[in-house]
């Protein structure tokens, strides 16, 4: 979540690379499993991998078959069989958690120590960001707590299945993009942490995504390490060619927009190759794609 996000606010609800021997390919010419990792086609008039955002319960399959990707809350479908009904499918299945912040209302809030909880995250009281640092042995005061509590998660959405994790909050360190976390977080302190979830994630079997994140996406280390990016409104604030060297590794920009029309959006997101959708701030069922300018 940056600056401009909202969409977890809905309350019903180092570097080395997984799999790097793996050939990418376009998903539309392979079989149920070969198009996995979800990967680019040179060709900008193949529409990359189409997916679907809901963060909202509960997870309503789209129409739309040719929909290979969900998104959806790691804590919300834990117990709710979503997981096992979209596999049945044929669908693969992203899990969003929150890395960079704590959320009072999960249920292992009462896990995290006072000392690791930072500043109120602007406008959410119900929120406050991490001390991200307290996944390093050599900065932690806590005997790296943050690590025991986010290794338990992702333990968690690799027994329910998720096949990739989307990590929310990775942006602690940047004023620019937000209010203060309340911690003199330097940009190696949310490298460290960073690449730390990466290979936590990786270590399990499962891809991992840069959730936003615009000014560390140019990082070597950070593009070299993540399997794709999920970005919001990155059209309408101008900030999808931070995501450039993605694009070129052929790593998949999962995109959402929400106040802009697909006519405005879609044509550029073409020429880009990134898998824009439009979706409701509430990340419910509702969506629009640019299947239509392909």
């Amino acid at each position: 979540m940056n600056k401009h996000s909202s969409i977890m606010k809905i309350r019903k609800f180092g570097a080395t690379l997984f799999a790097a021997s793996l050939v990418f390919s376009s998903y539309s010419a392979m079989g149920e499993e070969e198009w996995w990792p979800p990967t680019l086609d040179l060709d900008p008039k193949v529409q990359p991998p189409k997916w679907d955002w809901q963060l909202a319960v509960p997870i309503k399959v789209n129409p739309d078959t040719s929909i290979r990707i969900y998104d959806i809350d790691m804590f919300e479908n834990e117990h709710s069989g979503a997981v096992q009904m979209l596999h049945s499918k044929g669908y693969k299945v992203i899990c969003y958690l929150d890395v960079g912040s704590w959320e009072d209302w999960r249920d292992d809030a009462a896990d995290f120590p006072n000392s690791i909880l930072g500043a109120r995250y602007s406008g959410f009281p119900d929120e406050r960001w991490l001390d991200i640092r307290d996944v390093n042995p050599q900065k932690s005061k806590t005997g790296t707590k943050l690590a025991e509590i986010l290794t338990r998660r992702f333990d968690r959405a690799h027994s329910m299945g998720c096949d990739a994790i989307e990590p929310d909050n990775m942006d602690g360190y940047d004023k620019t993009a937000h209010e203060s976390s309340g911690f003199p977080l330097t940009y190696e302190d949310q490298i460290y942490f960073n690449l730390w979830v990466a290979e936590s994630v990786h270590t399990r079997g499962m891809l991992v995504g840069l959730k936003n994140n615009i000014n560390q996406a140019h990082d070597e280390r950070i593009y070299n390490t993540f399997d794709f990016v999920v970005s919001e409104q990155c059209f309408q604030y101008n900030e999808c060619g931070f995501f450039s060297d993605f694009l070129r590794l052929n790593k998949p920009v999962f995109e959402a927009e929400y106040g802009r029309t697909l006519s405005n959006f879609c044509p550029k997101a073409k020429a880009l190759r990134i898998s824009a959708i439009k979706k409701r701030p509430s990340l419910n069922a509702t969506r629009q794609d640019c299947s239509a300018y392909y």
